[in-house]
């Protein structure tokens, strides 16, 4: 008995050691990032993530603890076989999460969460797409050592057959010895005797966001997430939900600070042909910004001041498929998951195609990758785009990206179809570009790093498109949309709770806009589906999140949610919430900045209460 008493002691210390191990690998491995941590600061890391770490051990010995249980009264080797199958499983699980946490954390920015397994389920492929060939190397080879190492050395210190297969002395005192350890593992289990059950928050201590990440058990990150995924009703519960409606309903009320200036309407017809143009993690910064003595978006630069430029304008999210359901259905990201996980939902959303269907137009979505990766697909279809072009869609002799087929033979696709098209009702092309996702492996040679490089390609994609849009006579009759998806990706090493990481772009180009003009309307990605269909005088009411920026009837302000944080402001003032710690960032006026926290707890509320609801 005492030696599997000791044995079961043993395993939870591996553990221990093991998480606190793999801090410093975390730290090491993400040098360029911590390359300033002192020997203290290390220390500071290992105590504040202790908790979850005792935490997770725990969890992970309480099956070995009741199955001594059951030994005290059964001897069997299949007990023995039980565990042995037990710590195989909890092996691979904690070296393949481990080593995955380990290499996204640098595109990501946040420790791993239940996102990765819905991407890899929807399309592997596009889910390591990211990951550069070293860095895919290095985990084909570091997942199974780690499996391995840890697997063996559980089962030297805690699975000796002989300690397993002694009946027994005496049962009564053995018996309350192991239930007093259940009792014990419980309380790590539950994280003390505080009011509040052990939750990732435990783990913050700094005020710098990433000393608070390499604290945090990527394991307990990734289970809390899978195990709130589908509690919406639950989260975010800041106050009762009549005073949550009074707050979100005060979002859409103008106030002094939105006074407009701009024409209106802003196109000369309205009926013009759309194309919207969803590029991969653009930015103001990146628009801002020179290498080698010259732009690198020239082309995109140059069509802010041809066309209509909203220059004070914010993506949602950190990632497309929560760019997606904000840009075309108005629909606000959330912190910790995505509409797009589950399609019966997402199918209630409405759509900017679906409208544009009503009328007449014609929707077709263009996209390189593949289409059915975060049921990217299925969200489409239920949307109302009944042609829809991807990768499969294209020779095998084009799909040379890890993406998929890179910008230009996509843009070259939507000409050919449009060369072809001799139907007269109005088009609604949605062109989602791809090669600007890391590992930016763009196809040219325009600046020496790969990050600019890519982008630039990107941008010179967008100026021949514009180029055979004017030589097919199509520019007169067009509007051409550009947004990027979600926050920028350059430059790098923003902190993703700056509002700088998710200023971008939003363009109104093409023939079909009246006059260029400069709109500094704060707004959003979930704005774009009320302001643009406003325009074309169509129905805006399903959209109940969206609001039209050049209405002088409707408050203006911006949104993001990211998985640790959120933020809304205005020109007067806003506040950024972490949503671990409940500690405020002040943006502008304080009165202001507080009445906006107000409502951006209230917005989150109801979010989730629609999420729930769906």
């Amino acid at each position: 008995m005492i030696q599997r008493g000791l044995s079961i002691l043993k395993q939870f210390i591996v553990y221990l050691l093991l998480f606190i191990c793999m801090k410093l690998v975390f730290v090491f491995f993400h040098a360029r990032l911590y390359e300033t941590l002192d020997f203290s600061t290390v220390l500071s890391i290992i105590k504040a993530g202790f908790p979850l770490d005792v935490t997770m051990s725990s969890y992970l010995v309480a099956l070995p603890l009741l199955i001594r249980l059951v030994s005290v009264f059964i001897t069997s080797r299949w007990l023995v076989n039980i565990l042995l199958g037990y710590n195989f499983l909890i092996s691979i699980a904690i070296g393949a999460l481990y080593i995955l946490d380990l290499q996204l954390y640098s595109y990501w920015g946040f420790r791993l969460d239940s996102t990765p397994v819905f991407y890899f389920l929807s399309s592997p492929n596009s889910a390591m797409a990211s990951i550069t060939t070293g860095e895919y190397v290095l985990g084909i080879i570091a997942t199974p050592v780690l499996i391995i190492a840890i697997y063996k050395t559980i089962r030297k210190v805690s699975l000796k057959p002989q300690y397993w297969l002694i009946p027994a002395q005496n049962k009564l005192r053995n018996s309350i010895v192991l239930l007093f350890a259940i009792g014990l593992c419980f309380l790590g289990i539950r994280g003390g005797w505080t009011v509040s059950t052990m939750n990732v928050s435990r783990a913050y201590f700094s005020t710098d966001e990433k000393l608070n990440q390499a604290a945090i058990n990527p394991l307990f990150s990734f289970m809390e997430s899978a195990i709130k995924d589908k509690n919406f009703g639950n989260q975010f519960q800041y106050m009762e939900l009549s005073d949550a409606v009074k707050l979100v309903s005060e979002l859409h009320m103008p106030s002094q600070a939105d006074s407009l200036s701009v024409p209106a309407p802003l196109l000369n017809t309205d009926r013009p042909d759309i194309f919207l143009v969803i590029l991969e993690s653009f930015s103001i910064p990146l628009m801002e910004s020179q290498s080698q003595g010259r732009p690198i978006t020239p082309n995109l630069n140059q069509l802010s001041k041809e066309g209509i430029f909203f220059s004070s304008f914010y993506a949602n999210s950190f990632r497309t498929d929560r760019g997606l359901a904000a840009i075309l259905s108005g629909y606000p990201a959330q912190p910790n998951t995505s509409i797009m996980k589950y399609p019966r939902k997402a199918q209630k959303l409405p759509m900017i195609s679906e409208s544009l269907a009503s009328v007449g137009y014609r929707p077709h979505y263009f996209y390189g990758g593949d289409i059915n990766f975060t049921n990217q697909k299925a969200f489409l279809k239920s949307g109302g785009y009944t042609d829809i072009t991807s990768d499969v869609d294209f020779p095998i002799t084009q799909q040379l990206s890890k993406w998929g087929v890179d910008d230009h033979f996509v843009f070259e696709k939507v000409i050919e179809i449009l060369q072809e098209d001799t139907i007269s009702s109005p088009i609604f092309y949605t062109i989602q570009t791809s090669s600007s996702h890391e590992p930016f492996d763009a196809p040219a040679s325009l600046f020496e790093n790969n990050k600019e490089n890519a982008f630039a390609y990107t941008d010179a994609c967008i100026g021949d498109f514009i180029a055979e849009l004017k030589r097919l006579n199509r520019w007169e009759n067009s509007l051409v949309i550009f947004v990027p998806d979600h926050q920028g990706g350059y430059p790098e090493n923003l902190p993703n709770d700056s509002l700088v990481r998710y200023h971008i772009p939003l363009i109104w180009t093409g023939g079909a806009v009246a006059n260029a003009e400069e709109i500094k309307t704060i707004g959003s990605q979930i704005d774009i589906a009320a302001t643009l269909l406003a325009q074309l005088n169509l129905p805006t009411q399903d959209y109940t999140f969206s609001k039209n920026m050049l209405s002088e009837e409707e408050a203006h302000f911006g949104y993001f949610a990211f998985p640790s944080f959120a933020g809304l402001w205005d020109n007067q003032g806003g506040a950024i919430l972490n949503l671990q710690t409940d500690s405020v960032q002040t943006l502008g006026e304080e009165v202001e900045s507080k009445q906006r926290l107000n409502q951006l707890k209230a917005l989150l509320q109801i979010i989730y209460q629609d999420l729930d609801k769906k």
